[in-house]
C-alpha cells in the first residue's frame, strides 16, 4: 500500500484572523475571493430588529445644502454575530490606543453630548 501523505490544511480566515496580528495574514485570506469589493467608510448607521443588527456603512459628501452620506454598503448580522464583532472591534481599539494613543476625533465631544442629553 502506498504510503500516502495526509493533504495540507487549508488556513480558514477565521484562523487567519484569530491567529494574526499581521493585517498582511487577514489580507491575504481574504484574497481568495478577489472580486469582494474593498470599501472606506467615513459614517456608520446602526439599526436593530429581534433578528438582525444591520450596519449600514457610507462616506460623507459636503454639498451645498450640508453634509449627507452616501450609502455604500449594508451589511447584516445575527445578534450573536454582532456581538462577536463588538468584542473583536474593541480589542482591537485597545490594541490600537495602547500602541498609538488615545482616539479622540473632535465629533466625540459632539456625540456625548447629544448621548447626555437623551
Amino acid at each position: 500500500m502506498p504510503n500516502k501523505k495526509p493533504a495540507a490544511k487549508k488556513k480558514t480566515v477565521s484562523a487567519a484572523i484569530r491567529g494574526s496580528a499581521n493585517i498582511e495574514a487577514v489580507i491575504q485570506a481574504f484574497s481568495a475571493n478577489p472580486d469582494a469589493p474593498a470599501i472606506y467608510a467615513s459614517s456608520i448607521a446602526i439599526l436593530a430588529s429581534p433578528i438582525d443588527i444591520v450596519l449600514v456603512l457610507g462616506q460623507l459628501e459636503t454639498t451645498p445644502d450640508g453634509a449627507n452620506m452616501k450609502k455604500v454598503a449594508t451589511v447584516f448580522f445575527s445578534p450573536g454575530h454582532a456581538k462577536q464583532l463588538a468584542i473583536l472591534l474593541a480589542q482591537k481599539v485597545a490594541e490600537h490606543e495602547a500602541q498609538f494613543g488615545e482616539i479622540s476625533p473632535p465629533f466625540f465631544a459632539a456625540l456625548k453630548a447629544a448621548a447626555s442629553t437623551q
